[in-house]
């Protein structure tokens, strides 16, 4: 059962089983400290009974991530069997509403997972991906793929994650090019605002007729709002017609 502490005192996050009942792999977090998972093996033998494959439950590590891609090394049947994966998929994104507190990134996560975000902040969203239009900018079409779990660098993002991100930079930039008739996107990724720590890829529109100050990194100084921001109607509008051809 998950959310109550088991008979070695974790707390099961949730458990993911393999495709034919005989194995799973729980992850937990340890009232300790830290987070960790454990390979588990149903025995005929024993009428079932699970028993432990190996020793993990003795490594712990600072978020569920991390454990997440720990285990995806060791188990490989977690990455190799679609439901599996489509699983840890689901579980780690869940795992964002539990995530660093006074991180306004993680909730407005949480806000689209409540189905209250405006059209603007919910353009797409996948298992691991949120999609959406950056507010307090003057420059239509600048959006944002926002991690659906907490992390604050690339490095740390899960081997799927990663394979996601790569194509969903170049979908999104094929959308804004049919969709606003860009010449081409600037992509970026910092994460240094206090209140927005978490990993965020900004996939910015590049006009043609874009002001020179607005052109390479002086977007980043020059293009943030003012009187002249992207009004919320208008960012409905653009979400409204990149949705319409992702």
């Amino acid at each position: 059962m998950t959310g109550r502490p088991n008979h070695r005192g974790w707390i099961v996050q949730e458990s993911i089983p393999s495709a034919d009942g005989l194995l799973c792999v729980d992850f937990f977090e340890d009232p300790n400290g830290g987070f960790g998972f454990e390979h588990f093996r149903a025995d005929p033998e024993d009428g079932g009974r699970w028993t432990a494959v190996g020793t993990h439950g003795g490594g712990r590590y600072p978020s569920v991530g991390d454990a997440v891609a720990a285990a995806q090394d060791a188990v490989a049947w977690l990455t190799g069997e679609a439901g599996a994966a489509e699983e840890l998929a689901r579980f780690l994104a869940s795992s964002a509403r539990s995530a660093a507190p006074g991180c306004v990134t993680c909730a407005l996560v949480t806000r689209r997972d409540d189905g209250e975000a405006p059209p603007w902040d919910m353009i797409l969203r996948t298992d691991l991906w949120d999609v959406v239009h950056a507010f307090g900018t003057s420059v239509e079409g600048w959006l944002v793929l926002v991690l659906r779990r907490h992390e604050t660098a690339v490095a740390d993002l899960t081997d799927d994650e990663a394979a996601q991100l790569g194509p969903l930079i170049k979908r999104v930039s094929a959308a804004l090019h049919t969709a606003l008739g860009c010449q081409k996107t600037y992509v970026a990724q910092f994460a240094e605002a206090a209140e927005h720590p978490h990993v965020h890829v900004h996939v910015i529109a590049r006009h043609a007729d874009q002001p020179s100050e607005w052109v390479g990194p002086g977007i980043f100084f020059n293009g943030m709002g003012g009187e002249n921001e992207v009004t919320e109607t208008r960012r409905n509008e653009i979400a409204a017609a990149v949705a319409a051809v992702l």
